[in-house]
C-alpha cells in the first residue's frame, strides 16, 4: 500500500485553504512584529512590504488549486522557520 506524502490528500479544498491561510497569518504576524520593532522608517517599510507580498499571494491563490495552495504553504512555512531563528 502506498502512503501519500500529502497530509491533506484526503481533505476538502476548504481545509487546505484554511491551513494555507493560517500559515500566511503566522508569517504576516512575524513580519508585522518586525515592522513594529524596526529601527528606521526604511526598515519598517521593508517589513511591511513583506506583509503585503504574503497577503497579496494569499488573496491571489485559487481556492480550488491544491498544488498552488501546497506550494504557498511550504514556501511560507520555510520563510517563517528561517526568520524565527
Amino acid at each position: 500500500m502506498m502512503v501519500s506524502k500529502d497530509r491533506y490528500a484526503h481533505d476538502d479544498d476548504t481545509v487546505v485553504f484554511d491551513a494555507m491561510s493560517e500559515t500566511a497569518s503566522r508569517l504576516i504576524g512575524l513580519y508585522a512584529a518586525r515592522a513594529d520593532s524596526a529601527d528606521t522608517p526604511e526598515e519598517e517599510k521593508q517589513w511591511m512590504g513583506e506583509v503585503i507580498r504574503v497577503r497579496d499571494g494569499l488573496r491571489a491563490t485559487d481556492p480550488h488549486d491544491r498544488a498552488a495552495m501546497r506550494r504557498n504553504m511550504d514556501r511560507w512555512a520555510d520563510e517563517y522557520k528561517r526568520l524565527e531563528r
